[in-house]
């Protein structure tokens, strides 16, 4: 008898626990913020223009060598083989270079995109954090990280909001 007490009361503490949850949990569209705030909207314009200034040069670079290539075509017959092959040993360096500075730029560009992106969040994760202290949230998630959700839990457009007042 003494025994099934015992078991009983061995059950009830480890396997029948439950749980009480009172944590409050929130979540937020990182890649919204970015896109509809303030200084992300400036930060996405900065790096759309060096963008396309690196796109610009990159395809003017390219348009050069496809004229050059095209040279050399043309006066394959008219040129001597030795100067054929100088020619084309030319062309070959300068894609290689081409290629060179393509990927260089590529670096960079996610170099400043990565520091920017940062630097705002660097700024931005105080006004958050005030947020979630003023609303009593234990836990944030960013809305790629969750499957369903309550929509009153999606607070997104209070810390946009929250941004472009306090955002310095």
């Amino acid at each position: 008898m003494l025994k099934k007490i015992y078991l009983i009361i061995f059950f009830n503490l480890f396997f029948l626990n439950p749980s009480f949850s009172a944590n409050k949990i929130a979540f937020i569209d990182l890649d919204l913020v970015i896109q509809k705030s303030k200084p992300g909207i400036k930060i996405l314009n900065e790096l759309n223009t060096i963008s396309k200034n690196n796109i610009d040069e990159i395809q003017k670079l390219q348009k050069d060598l496809e004229n050059q290539e095209k040279s050399i075509q043309n006066k394959k017959n008219i040129t001597t083989e030795e100067d054929h092959k100088k020619e084309l040993s030319l062309l070959r360096n300068k894609i290689s270079e081409y290629r060179n500075i393509k990927d260089k730029k590529s670096v960079e560009f996610n170099k400043i995109r990565n520091e920017k992106i940062t630097a705002f969040f660097n700024k931005a994760n105080p006004i958050i954090q005030k947020y979630m202290d003023e609303n009593s949230l234990d836990i944030l998630l960013d809305r790629k990280n969750v499957f369903i959700g309550k929509v009153n839990s999606d607070i997104t457009n209070d810390i946009i909001s929250l941004i472009d007042k306090n955002y310095k």
